[in-house]
């Protein structure tokens, strides 16, 4: 790297932009487009990085500010080296070591190597297999030694539904791995994936409704996860379970939704991460109402609290609480002990991040819908829509649709009623989600009768949805009005009475304690006496108790 002088006058170009600080920055590209500056202003100091580029314009180094202070090309530069055909084949990034990469005569990148697989006792190598057309349908790390042949062949993969594929992906190449380990697998054009032993529940899958020629039928990532935790240092370590335990929960399998949350909160409490731990919590609990079990309600309740006393985090703690809400409003409660933001549907208020609002809008149009608030709650769906859209949440647009319906319904507006049911259904039908159904069938009962008499669509997933919510609102009915949860008579002393309206207005002790100008430690065995006398063991069963006696 040489400096052979610099630019003639008016030979570059440059732009200057200033963002919504205030901070101005420079962009220099020369007569050909190509960037060869940016400077950046911070208190009138200058911060530059340059990008530089060798006789056929390819950028071979881009030296950050940090260089321009010591010049350690190692430590401060990126660094860049193509083949004859102007592919990368070498790069390196400040302060790692430098990665391989390798392609086959058709060009396409089928092999790389970074320091940390290269020092290893025996080296290991990222592999790309592809099909003819180009796409990618593996990704994985093997042990091969002979990568310089790949150079000379065109490795092209191809389906297989035998036992003995690479991983057990269905696929097979033409150029032999060593002792594959598969990250990720996608499949194109049909649905013969299915039939692979990975796959031992077709049923679990809906009925394809088109061609799939040309397109993405599948996809499967969950191998990746072990080195996305890998790369990451765990974080985040068991989401693939709750995620896992979403889809089946939202399908109607309930019991194998519950081992998938139980793998969930196994992992994410081993590797200390709270937010997982969370959303396992959440799921557990929905799916143990779904199954009537009062003992695993009790548990996961009283783990809930341990966590919102534990957590100082607020997003957290607004979590719960809104987690909490629509637990109350499967349970009974019309919307008198939601915290008041909820009720309001003021979500600026919670400061919970607006990617999370899709969940909150779930649980405020379930409020309205129990409050026969049906106007509100329309004017509210294109609010739905609107986020449903941003975060391409596709189970907001399922539960947008079921609330019109329900809405419709209670306005007595029969035809648009069904109308928009029917919608609900055509969206659910291409994953065979229920769920939101269900969790409505409190409301919704009458109308899915109605359709079903009328043989509207989707005549299997309205069966399903039919049978479900008769299970789920009987398992409810247990839930709810046993006998351990009734006040039976027992009656609270005034400032008792007190902490517990607090308590199922989502109140945490601390906030209680603030409220009446008591110590935390009052309010903390004052919840134990009217634990005590109300024969419950925590906060949930309390406001259930309190809901049972109203």
């Amino acid at each position: 790297m040489e400096i052979e002088g610099n630019y003639r006058p008016a030979s570059l170009y440059v732009t200057m932009q200033t963002d919504e600080d205030g901070n101005v920055s420079y962009v220099f590209t020369d007569m050909r487009g190509k960037q060869i500056l940016t400077r950046q202003l911070s208190d009138n100091i200058s911060h530059d990085t340059y990008y530089i580029y060798d006789d056929l314009d390819n950028l071979r180094f881009v030296l950050s500010p940090m260089y321009q202070q010591k010049a350690d090309i190692d430590l401060y530069a990126y660094q860049y080296r193509y083949d004859d055909r102007g592919r990368c084949i070498w790069k390196k990034i400040p302060g790692c070591g430098p990665v391989i990469y390798v392609y086959d005569k058709a060009d396409r990148l089928v092999f790389s190597q970074d320091s940390l697989q290269r020092a290893q006792d025996t080296p290991k190598w990222d592999f790309y297999v592809y099909d003819k057309l180009g796409r990618t349908l593996l990704y994985g790390i093997c042990s091969n030694n002979n990568i310089d042949e790949a150079r000379d062949d065109i490795i092209t993969g191809v389906f297989s539904n035998t036992t003995n594929t690479i991983g057990n992906s269905g696929y097979n190449s033409n150029f032999s791995l060593i002792s594959p380990s598969v990250r990720k697998v996608y499949y194109y054009d049909n649905y013969d994936f299915l039939e692979l032993p990975s796959f031992t529940d077709r049923s679990r899958f809906p009925l394809p409704t088109v061609k799939a020629t040309g397109l993405l039928t599948g996809e499967n990532v969950w191998q990746a996860m072990a080195y996305y935790y890998r790369l990451v240092q765990n974080h985040g370590a068991g989401s693939e379970y709750v995620l896992a335990s979403e889809a089946y929960f939202q399908r109607g399998y309930w019991e194998k939704a519950f081992i998938l949350a139980t793998e969930a909160l196994n992992v994410s409490r081993r590797n200390e991460q709270v937010s997982v731990e969370l959303c396992a919590e959440f799921i557990a609990l929905r799916i143990s109402i779904a199954l009537g079990n009062k003992k695993r309600v009790r548990e996961i309740s009283r783990r809930l609290d341990a966590l919102q006393t534990a957590v100082q985090e607020h997003l957290y703690r607004k979590t719960i609480e809104a987690s909490r809400a629509w637990i109350d409003l499967q349970l009974g409660d019309k919307g008198k002990l939601l915290v008041s933001w909820l009720q309001k549907g003021d979500f600026q208020k919670s400061g919970l991040l607006y990617s999370a609002w899709g969940c909150l809008y779930i649980v405020y149009g379930r409020y309205l819908l129990l409050q026969k608030d049906y106007l509100p709650l329309l004017g509210q769906l294109r609010e739905f829509e609107a986020a449903s859209r941003s975060f391409n949440n596709f189970l907001l647009s399922i539960y947008a649709a079921v609330y019109s319906a329900a809405a419709q319904d209670g306005l007595q507006h029969e035809n648009e009623a069904l109308s928009e049911l029917n919608r609900a259904l055509v969206l659910a039908a291409a994953d065979g989600i229920v769920m939101p159904f269900v969790e409505n069938f409190d409301v919704l009962e009458p109308l899915l009768k109605k359709a079903a008499q009328q043989n509207s669509g989707e005549p299997e997933l309205l069966a399903k949805i039919l049978e479900l919510g008769a299970v789920y609102q009987e398992n409810l009915k247990n839930i709810k009005h046993k006998a351990s949860y009734i006040m039976g008579g027992k009656t609270l002393t005034a400032r008792e009475a007190e902490i517990a309206n607090f308590v199922v207005q989502g109140r945490t002790n601390a906030e209680i304690a603030a409220e009446m100008f008591i110590a935390e430690i009052t309010v903390k065995k004052a919840l134990q006496g009217i634990y005590r006398k109300l024969g419950v063991d925590t906060r949930l069963e309390l406001v259930m108790a309190l809901n049972a006696d109203m």
